[in-house]
């Protein structure tokens, strides 16, 4: 990115003057990465959230050639179907497919930090960034220690925005390509990343446009322009690319449906979450030890003003910008949502620290390890939490039910064989992953099957009919679906099955038998 040159500046200001050989760089990233290896190591194998799950059972099908959208339905883009998909592919459907995908993308947003903080203030800035990332990353409340759409997603635009950092005067065709991919890729989990770079390219382009006014320079701009030129044009011919081959499958109908139209339902009208996200109402109480970091790295942002890192400064309030509409337009505001902040809030507040460090201030140094403690003090008592109250903790009554289906895998195993048919109705298919079984239909959950329009029933339709002709051996139901029988697939479970006296010890979830042997 293009930086003018330096003039006058005051000291907190300044790029750190402490010096830190490569190898200490090196040997301080190795104490973090396994100081967060060894934290994770405590929730391993912990019951996981139904997100999770179902791309788990998805994955597990896609390796039986299943077509996704067409069969195997989901109103998430591809990227992270098919990410699961490789990693079950080398390690099955396993909890450690699952642990090495969320150490991965740890591991890629820590180089994506530490490249970033180093782009801004040199090497010591890249590892305090590097730092932030590994003290916030494992946060249990916002879920971040587990594989979700939004680490894979700030595992490449975290690495955009850093070879951004380091941009230069030229066009440099190769890195602005790279750029483009990266956020094509964040694109690729979770549509709506697009808005991120949006924000940003229209931010380095208006602080171009002021520049060639005050200079009476254009090239400049026209630099700036090619520049998002070429990033739009490749991420554009990603998504070209994705249309065109889930056409060329013959599914294309199928994808629109799910990841455009499902999506835009979904999301409801996106001026109303905007202003939503504002009311404090809205947010979950876990994101409060962040505020304060958060707050203060936005202030340092905006009182930046020396000439040489002005771009820097305006492109990272972009950032955050960027983020803020991918967090807000969806209008949920999951806890896992807030897991898009952390890497804009690493890489400036390691950039503050490093230069608040390099003035040797007492008072400010005190000040910025003060703004760490809120988070040093959850991470402390996220580890005291006993394995088996992490889910509770994490997400409530939804944790309840993951537990109880990880409970039920042992029934299941102990009195099916594993070429009986299980299907579970309801929104847990951990049901499969834990009785490491596969779903027989292509919805792993019954989200959409609930819905009363023509959608939800032309797929209850589809899954009807597949229920009819092979009817299950055990259908695993969720009580509250079948309390209120108001779906044409429930009315036929509580035709055809019965409750078995062993589902008597679940709270959430009841077995169906067959009625009459089949």
């Amino acid at each position: 990115m293009l930086r003018a040159k330096a003039s006058a500046s005051f000291a907190f200001n300044q790029a750190p003057t402490i010096n830190i050989s490569r190898t200490q760089i090196a040997l301080y990233i190795m104490a973090m990465m396994f100081a967060v290896l060894l934290v994770r190591t405590h929730t391993y194998a912990e019951a996981y959230e139904r997100d999770l799950m179902v791309y788990m059972s998805i994955a597990d099908r896609l390796l039986d050639h299943w077509p996704l959208y067409s069969v195997l339905w989901d109103h998430k883009p591809p990227g992270v179907h098919w990410t699961y998909t490789s990693f079950a592919a080398l390690f099955g459907p396993t909890p450690l497919a699952l642990f090495l995908m969320g150490y991965a993308a740890y591991l890629a947003t820590l180089f994506g930090c530490y490249t970033a903080g180093n782009a801004l203030g040199g090497r010591f800035a890249g590892l305090m960034s590097a730092g932030v990332w590994s003290l916030t990353s494992s946060d249990l409340f916002l879920q971040g220690n587990q594989p979700n759409v939004e680490v894979f997603m700030n595992a490449c635009t975290v690495w955009a925005v850093a070879l951004i950092l380091k941009g230069n005067k030229k066009i440099s065709v190769p890195r602005y390509a790279i750029i483009g991919v990266l956020f094509f890729l964040a694109s690729l989990y979770k549509t709506i990343a697009a808005v991120i770079p949006i924000v940003i390219f229209l931010t380095y382009l208006a602080c171009l446009r002021s520049s060639a006014r005050a200079t009476a320079q254009p090239k400049q701009l026209i630099t700036g322009a090619l520049q998002t030129v070429l990033v739009g044009v490749i991420a554009c011919s990603g998504w070209l690319y994705i249309f065109w081959y889930f056409y060329s499958l013959g599914d294309f109908v199928a994808f629109k449906e799910a990841v455009f139209d499902y999506n835009s339902t979904y999301a409801g009208n996106t001026f109303f979450n905007l202003l939503k996200s504002m009311a404090p109402a809205h947010h979950t109480i876990w994101a409060l030890p962040y505020l304060p970091l958060f707050t203060t790295a936005l202030a340092f942002l905006i009182a930046h003003k020396q000439a040489s890192t002005q771009y820097n400064s305006k492109i990272l309030l972009a950032y955050f910008a960027g983020t803020w509409l991918a967090f807000a337009l969806p209008g949920k505001f999951f806890p896992h949502y807030y897991q898009l902040f952390l890497p804009p809030i690493a890489i400036v507040s390691g950039w503050m620290g490093a230069s608040l460090l390099s003035t040797k201030n007492k008072a400010w140094i005190a000040m910025y390890f003060s703004l760490m403690l809120p988070m040093l003090f959850t991470q402390i008592y996220q580890i005291t939490i006993p394995i088996e109250d992490i889910p509770v903790v994490k997400y409530e009554e939804t944790g309840k039910e993951a537990l109880e289906t990880k409970r039920m895998a042992k029934w299941i195993n102990e009195n099916y064989r594993k070429d009986a048919l299980v299907y579970h109705w309801g929104a847990e298919p951990g049901v499969y992953f834990w009785s490491q079984r596969k779903s027989p239909l292509g919805f792993v959950f019954n989200y959409p099957l609930l819905s009363d329009d023509k959608t939800g029933q032309h797929f209850s339709e589809i899954v009807l009919s597949e229920l009819k002709a092979h009817k299950p051996d055990l259908i695993v139901a969720n009580r509250g679906n079948l309390r209120n029988v108001d779906n044409t697939i429930e009315e036929w479970i509580v035709h055809e099955y019965a409750p078995s006296p062993a589902s008597e010890s679940y709270q959430y979830f009841v077995f169906m038998v067959p009625r009459k042997p089949h």
